[in-house]
């Protein structure tokens, strides 16, 4: 058995707690053996270690009203209680979740910020964009296409980042394509070739026509003919050549007179002379000049206007500057010698032009043959791109719409859940109180554990009332607010010692070895209930450690008075035992543990108390309840501290007794009387209330009495003794020394008579 004293603060409340921990098998808590490792406790090890503290009363103890009267549920049933409780708490927070989402449920299936409303909204801003009409466009159906749910699924899934302009744009020249396609009854076979024809060709042209012509050295009738041909008269040699080079010719085809046949040779040769092999070839390479052929093609009815126009415009100026080419070469042709200045007249840039209006028009023809190609899905395109418009026309909407019907899936889903968390807490709840329902506690142990602790049977007591303990106090119900926190926590003791006992048969609920650990159990209580919680407290040491010598009592208290009792509690055990046990008694200290001293401050105020009681005049009621216990542990603490010994002892030791004189009777008839002082915690448990012996019963003259008697007995043990400790107390020698001739002539005379 051991007893820890240490101030408040010190750890008592923490080593209890890591007991439990340990006990519990949690990590991080263990017991350690003397080699400081670690002992693994198997099951049937931990559950042998039990902790009494604060912990163990919360979860332990609950009384509850009902009605008129208190009902206290203990161990199980105060954990299911208090398990009730907290799912009462679940429970009523899962009907306010479950009424305020149902709430938010409501507004979202009806009502202006409905899913549906806001769906029926977003539809509305699409339709009014001009959805509908787009669609009959489209389909060239006689009336405006009808959103229904599968076309609104189509606009919700069209979503886009371009700009209205520009999908509206797109869905605009596409349609226009679409249209030629439906007005095309076939496919369109006609296609332009483009001109070729370049700015180095229509630079090479303007090259040739200015070119100069070398004159030939000539006769007087060669340079007649030559300036003929200047003059622009090169049709006329020319025509005469051709008739005078066969030979046949006696007469001149311009002044019909006759000409010989070497007059005709020679004029031949003259025209020959001025119209040389370099005018041949010039002429040669006039006529061989190439200017594009410029017609203009029909061009098919589906090509548009513009592009019609562009063609025409374009030919016409080609062909226009064609033309006033070929007019420049033939006035070259007539007239040879006479170069032609002149500048691009921009043939090459027309023709360009003109490819480009071909281009067009060839660009328009493939997308019509495509569109005829692709017409279906050149449709579905187009509704494409309508859903698009339609999605931009209500995007605002269609966001609060699917923010809505996101939030009621996840309502819908919260709901169910806390339903069915509902239906979990309720469950629950009906499982706790069917083990409310399970009354199996020992209350007739519990019973005569308070009966011992009050030492009354009728002052608290545990009475069956509909499958559960109320509490009756001389038979009459108690509420719980007439219940202290002390009565709970002595009913948490009584019930902790029957707890040890469950399952097993009465007189072998200690025989396996067990580990008690007891936190402040005594300090709390008044000087009444601390007698009896230390009576019930040695009873069940007694028994425990008789009953298996390996079982083991620690007692933690931050009261140095408790620790004095417990000492008186257990020694008392080894002399009504006769056996010996290991008893420490420690100071918890910051590096652990050290051995207790005896605490003589506590024993000089103890003195000091007494020594007012016997020297009083009139009653403290309080005192003289308590002025037994106080007489012994005077008595106690001085015999053991000086001798070793306890009062019982000293009044028998010869040697002791001695000093007392002729007074050694009656003194040691005083000694008795405190050693079966009932008011102390320190008597052995009597089988009955009212003994004969019960110091209680003495008059407040009569503890005076007994009070001043110890004070004999001290004085006479040491006749310094008393001197000194009061000392401490201001107490005056005069004030001692003539007390104390009083007090022992009173007892000689009563001795003597």
């Amino acid at each position: 058995m051991s007893v820890i004293f240490g101030h408040n603060g010190s750890g008592k409340t923490t080593i209890a707690r890591q007991i439990a921990s340990a006990a519990k098998r949690d990590s991080g808590s263990y017991f350690y053996d003397g080699d400081n490792a670690k002992l693994e406790l198997d099951l049937a090890e931990a559950e042998r270690v039990r902790v009494f503290d604060e912990s163990y009363i919360e979860s332990k103890i609950r009384i509850k009203d009902d009605g008129l009267q208190a009902i206290v549920m203990l161990g199980d049933q105060a954990d299911a209680e208090a398990k009730i409780a907290e799912i009462n708490e679940k429970l009523e927070t899962d009907e306010e979740e479950i009424a305020e989402l149902e709430n938010r449920k409501k507004a979202l299936e009806s009502g202006p910020s409905s899913v549906d409303q806001l769906r029926a909204d977003a539809m509305d801003d699409a339709k009014n964009g001009g959805w509908g009409q787009r669609g009959q466009d489209v389909k060239r159906l006689k009336s405006k296409m009808v959103l229904n749910a599968n076309r609104w699924s189509s606009i919700l899934q069209a979503s886009t980042t371009a700009s209205r302009n520009e999908v509206d744009e797109r869905y605009r020249t596409k349609l226009a394509g679409y249209r030629k396609a439906q007005a095309s009854g076939s496919l369109i076979d006609t296609r332009l070739e483009p001109i070729k024809y370049t700015h180095d060709d229509e630079e090479k042209l303007i090259r040739i026509l200015g070119r100069v012509l070398d004159e030939p050295e000539l006769t007087d009738r060669e340079r007649r003919i030559l300036s003929l041909v200047q003059n622009g008269r090169q049709d006329m040699v020319e025509m005469a050549r051709v008739e005078f080079a066969s030979g046949e010719a006696t007469m001149c085809p311009l002044c019909q007179q006759e000409v010989s046949k070497e007059y005709g040779e020679s004029l031949e040769r003259s025209i020959v002379k001025v119209l040389g092999k370099e005018v041949d070839e010039y002429k040669t390479e006039l006529r061989a000049i190439a200017l594009p052929d410029i017609q203009e093609a029909e061009i098919p009815q589906q090509v548009s206007g513009d592009a019609k126009a562009a063609y025409a415009s374009a030919c016409s100026k080609a062909g226009s500057l064609v033309e006033g080419y070929r007019e420049l070469i033939r006035k070259r042709e007539t007239n040879l010698y006479t170069p032609l200045d002149e500048i691009p007249h921009g043939l090459a840039d027309a023709i360009d032009l003109l490819n480009d209006s071909i281009v067009s028009v060839n660009g328009e023809i493939d997308t019509i043959n495509e569109a005829f190609r692709n017409r279906e899905r050149m449709e579905q395109e187009l509704l494409e791109l309508s859903d698009q418009i339609a999605w931009i026309d209500a995007h605002a909407k269609i966001e609060l719409h699917a923010k809505a019907e996101k939030e009621l899936a996840d309502v819908n889903k919260r709901l169910s859940e806390q339903q069915s968390l509902k239906k979990s807490h309720q469950s629950d709840k009906r499982q706790q109180e069917a083990r409310l329902r399970q009354v199996d506690i020992a209350a007739d142990i519990i019973n005569r554990y308070l009966a011992s602790v009050y030492f009354d049977v009728n002052r608290f007591r545990l009475v069956p009332s509909d499958e559960r303990y109320a509490i009756r106090s001389h038979g009459n119900p108690v509420m719980p607010k007439d219940i202290s926190t002390g009565e709970r926590n002595i009913l948490a003791l009584c019930y902790f010692f029957s707890e040890g006992g469950e399952n097993k048969r009465e007189g072998s609920e200690d025989n396996d070895p067990q580990y008690i650990v007891l936190d402040d159990p005594v300090s709390s209580f008044d000087m009444e209930n601390r007698i009896g919680i230390c009576s019930l407290i040695r009873e069940r040491a007694e028994h425990l450690i008789c009953s298996n010598p390996d079982s083991r009592i620690t007692v933690l208290t931050h009261d140095a008075g408790v620790v004095t009792e417990l000492k008186h509690t257990f020694e008392d055990i080894k002399i009504s035992t006769g056996k010996t046990f290991i008893i420490d008694y420690l100071d918890l200290a910051r590096d652990g543990t050290r051995d207790r001293p005896m605490n003589i401050a506590e024993y000089t105020a103890l003195l000091k108390r007494a020594y007012d009681f016997a020297s009083s005049q009139t009653e403290d009621e309080r005192e003289t309840q308590v002025i037994g216990n106080v007489l012994r542990r005077i008595l106690e603490g001085y015999g053991t501290f000086n001798y070793g010994m306890g009062m019982e002892e000293i009044s028998r030791n010869p040697e002791l007794s001695a000093r007392f004189g002729d007074l050694a009777p009656l003194l040691g008839s005083v000694m008795y009387r405190l050693a079966f002082n009932d008011e102390s915690h320190m008597r052995e448990r009597l089988s009955a209330l009212n003994t004969p012996l019960n110091f209680s019963r003495y008059s407040y003259d009569e503890k005076k009495a007994c009070a001043q008697c110890v004070f004999v007995i001290l004085d006479k043990l040491d006749h310094e003794h008393v001197r000194h400790q009061l000392k401490k107390s201001n107490v005056s020698d005069k004030d001692i020394g003539n007390k104390l001739a009083c007090w022992e002539s009173r007892f000689t005379a009563v001795e003597n008579s």
